[in-house]
């Protein structure tokens, strides 16, 4: 998957509005964006730039890592709760919050373990 301009897409979510997507979801907040942000900057830094960044229907920010069939989604929620879903190939290994400051070195684990 190729990486996508994460400062442009988190730039775009602070137009985004409630209802967004037409269900009526929360826009996210400008906490979520700024943890977003900021867990950008540290994925980008370990050489793990998000393959998506968008807005989630439970309002947040939702960034997805890729690499070698598996996959790391961060949840950014507008309450500043973060959380992190591993998933490999198509099941999902686990779900658990973490730190925001933690988040891009949880992901790096979970992406380069042995299987």
């Amino acid at each position: 998957m190729t990486a996508v301009n994460w400062d442009e897409a988190l730039t775009k979510l602070l137009t985004a509005v409630d209802g967004w997507d037409g269900y009526g979801s929360l826009a996210p907040s400008f906490k979520a964006i700024a943890i977003g942000r900021h867990v950008c900057k540290s994925l980008d830094g370990l050489g793990l730039p998000p393959t998506y960044v968008g807005a989630d229907a439970m309002g947040g920010v939702v960034l997805e890592i890729e690499r070698g069939g598996r996959r790391v989604d961060i949840e950014c929620c507008n309450s500043g709760r973060v959380y992190l879903f591993e998933i490999d190939g198509d099941k999902t290994h686990s779900c658990r919050e973490v730190q925001a400051e933690y988040a891009s070195d949880e992901a790096m684990k979970f992406l380069e373990a042995t299987r």
